[in-house]
């Protein structure tokens, strides 16, 4: 929960897995639900 935070209050930017996962969550929310 901690890295959520660190991330939408500026202090901290997503990398790596977590970075592609965001793009993909922000182009294609459907994707999401399938996996969920």
């Amino acid at each position: 929960m901690d890295t959520l935070q660190n991330w939408e209050q500026g202090r901290r930017k997503p990398t790596g897995p977590a970075k592609v996962l965001l793009k993909i969550a922000a182009k294609h929310p459907e994707v999401l639900l399938e996996v969920a």
